[in-house]
């Protein structure tokens, strides 16, 4: 998964990367994320849910 963009953020770096890092606070960060679990140094499982428009 590739992301890109810029966000101001109200916290200073070293803040910033722990959160960032939190995979607790990055649940609560992404739209649609269900679960993510740790599985290895930086890996992640992940459980999303995502509506499908019309087809």
């Amino acid at each position: 998964m590739e992301l890109k963009g810029e966000r101001l953020l109200g916290a200073d770096r070293a803040t910033a990367w722990r959160l960032l890092n939190d995979p607790e606070v990055l649940k609560r960060s992404v739209p649609g994320c269900e679960s993510m679990t740790v599985t290895g140094e930086h890996a992640y499982d992940v459980v999303m849910s995502a509506a499908v428009g019309p087809v």
